[in-house]
């Protein structure tokens, strides 16, 4: 079983990982969070599931940063399955993986083959993506291998083409080579561990658990250095917007820009919404980038309506 702990259907919240197990040659494990349904159609533990939300993170893949967003959409939809995905590296408590195993297309890899080890679990079960930046382009090339299962994808704020020439990727691409990367991994580590209430001043509005989950990660110069090195990566092949996929995926895939500016997307969701042709698959809303920090609910609010319309679609499936 790849997932380290069994994905029960009683309801509770289940802190598991999925072991790659050597997947095309990748080594690794990654951070799942599993909620159950909360009111399960069916009485039975056994029971099928009929929906399941994965959702794929950003750059750093913490999912814990977006438990309160998650646990809104669960709320509002009692009887779905949510599967949140981190990155292979960036758990600080999970074994550290080869170098190898930290690029992009070997995350792309890894959560291709978390959808089908959901797929083989729960058979008859439909899925809906759901996903922020990095993760965005992600999940559009997990979706292309599983057009029968992945019935709509939602991504927040997608980074999807051109990364390294947006405002922010100009400027942190300098920061994201070796030996700068290895430098300020270290560095961090050794300051959070020397300092432990730094980030905490740095950080003052943030939520005392999404700061508790900052300092373990920065705290490990492994996990920053993970994220740093697929970070690289993003900035060289998050490049030309990949036009055939965008249309491929279009009549399934919906957005939610921020309103207010993103510099790590910058001008480049122009063209993916002149490509995509479907103005009503694009919403703009009141949130920035790090919108899992404090804005969880305007979040929800934004992409409910499509979350609801694709469970409702999966009920006549």
């Amino acid at each position: 079983m790849p997932f380290t702990t069994e994905l029960r259907n009683d309801g509770n919240l289940v802190q598991t990982s999925f072991d790659v197990a050597q997947i095309n040659n990748l080594k690794g494990t990654l951070r799942v969070l599993w909620w159950p349904p909360k009111n399960p159609t069916n009485d039975s533990e056994d029971a099928e599931l009929a929906s399941i939300l994965v959702f794929t993170c950003g750059n750093p893949g913490i999912p814990e940063w977006y438990i309160d967003l998650l646990s809104r959409i669960r709320d509002a939809n009692p009887t779905v399955a949510i599967a949140a995905c981190g990155h292979i590296g960036h758990a600080h408590d999970l074994p550290r993986p080869p170098q190898h195993s930290l690029t992009l297309e070997s995350q792309v890899e890894a959560h291709s083959a978390v959808l089908q080890a959901l797929s083989e679990q729960f058979p008859s079960a439909r899925f809906v993506s759901l996903s922020h930046s990095i993760g965005g382009y992600i999940s559009m090339r997990v979706a292309r291998r599983f057009p029968d299962k992945i019935t709509h994808l939602i991504a927040l704020q997608p980074t999807i083409s051109n990364l390294g020439q947006t405002p922010n990727g100009r400027v942190m691409k300098h920061f994201f080579v070796e030996p700068v990367r290895s430098v300020l991994a270290f560095l961090g580590a050794f300051l959070v561990q020397a300092f432990p209430f730094l980030l905490s001043i740095l950080f003052s509005s943030w939520p005392k658990s999404s700061i508790k989950h900052l300092k373990d990660f920065v705290a490990s110069s492994a996990t920053s250095l993970a994220a740093m090195t697929m970070a690289s990566d993003e900035m060289v092949f998050v490049a030309e917007l990949d036009t055939t996929l965008l249309v491929e995926l279009r009549q399934k895939l919906h957005i939610v820009y921020s309103e207010t500016g993103d510099l790590w997307v910058g001008t480049n969701s122009d063209e993916v919404i002149r490509v995509m042709g479907k103005p009503d698959h694009v919403t703009f809303a009141p949130i920035p980038h790090a919108f899992c920090l404090n804005h969880n609910a305007e979040t929800a609010e934004a992409c409910m309506p499509w979350i609801k319309q694709a469970f409702k679609a999966h009920e006549k499936l």
